[in-house]
C-alpha cells in the first residue's frame, strides 16, 4: 500500500466550503471522496467557462450612463425643465433604453450559453443554481 499523500486548497470562502460538503453529501461522500472522484478519476476533465469579459465591458458602460443619468438629473434640479426640451429629455432617456435593452440581451445570451453547457451560476447570497432551474428577467 503506497503512503498518503494529503493536498491543501485554499477556497475563497465558507460559502465554498459548503458547496464542497453538499455536493459530497449528495453522492454519499466525504469532501475528500469527492473532490476524488471529480479532479482524479472523472473521465470528463473538460471545465466548461463561460467568458465574462462582456461583463467588465458592460459593468464600464453601465457606470458611464449612470453618470449621464445623474447629471441630467442634476442639470433639471438646478435649471429646471425651461433648461431643457422635452424632446432632449425624451431623446436621453430612450437612449438609456437602448443601452438597458443590450445589457438585457448580454446577460440573456451569458444565461443561455450557461444552459447549453450546463453551468452552474453562483449567486453568493443563494448559494449555486443550475441555469435551467432559474429564469432571467424579462
Amino acid at each position: 500500500m503506497s503512503a498518503r499523500v494529503q493536498v491543501n486548497i485554499r477556497l475563497k470562502d465558507r460559502m465554498e466550503k459548503e458547496l464542497l460538503r453538499s455536493h459530497a453529501y449528495a453522492n454519499g461522500m466525504s469532501v475528500s471522496e469527492w473532490i476524488r472522484a471529480r479532479c482524479v478519476y472523472a473521465s470528463d476533465t473538460v471545465m466548461p467557462v463561460i467568458d465574462s469579459s462582456p461583463l467588465s465591458k458592460t459593468l464600464w458602460e453601465l457606470n458611464k450612463h449612470g453618470v449621464n443619468l445623474n447629471q441630467l438629473m442634476k442639470f433639471l434640479h438646478a435649471h429646471g425643465l425651461e433648461g431643457y426640451t422635452a424632446s432632449d429629455v425624451r431623446q436621453v432617456l430612450a437612449e438609456e433604453r437602448a443601452v438597458f435593452a443590450r445589457v438585457t440581451e448580454m446577460l440573456r445570451a451569458i444565461h443561455r450559453e450557461a444552459e447549453h453547457y450546463g453551468v452552474f451560476l453562483l449567486d453568493e447570497k443563494d448559494g449555486v443554481e443550475k441555469t435551467n432551474d432559474e429564469d432571467v428577467a424579462s
